[in-house]
């Protein structure tokens, strides 16, 4: 509700509703899995660091020098893996609102006999 005006110019209307409910979907998705997976993963690590310790120290050491790099890996895996599912997000609303367009205007675009361009805008926008 903060933004400002220039936002809600940029935004397109028709492609409103297919953005919120496919948001409102991964949201519900993702929520209930994140904390199960993180207890998770936290307790395999904690549990892999404490058994190497206990039956070869020396390697144990040696293989936890490479955990910050590893960790740094994955925060940069896991911001490119976010900036795509964006991308697509963004791919899937203007694709949603332009065929919630095309169905509410379909009987005037059949009368003027222009269906075939409009799926071929379509089909280039889908590509």
């Amino acid at each position: 509700m903060k933004q400002e005006i220039a936002f809600f110019e940029k935004q397109q209307i028709e492609a409103l509703p297919s953005k919120m409910a496919e948001y409102f979907t991964h949201i519900a998705d993702g929520s209930g899995e994140k904390t199960g997976q993180m207890i998770s993963t936290i307790g395999a690590t904690c549990s892999g660091i404490i058994i190497g310790l206990a039956i070869c120290p020396y390697y144990a050491l040696c293989l936890l020098v490479y955990l910050p790099f590893a960790s740094i890996l994955m925060q940069v895996l896991k911001g490119i893996m976010i900036r795509g599912v964006m991308q697509k997000f963004g791919m899937n609303a203007k694709l949603g609102g332009f065929t919630e367009e095309m169905l509410s205007s379909l009987k005037l675009i059949i009368s003027f006999g222009k269906e075939d361009k409009k799926l071929k805008e379509y089909e280039e926008m889908a590509t």
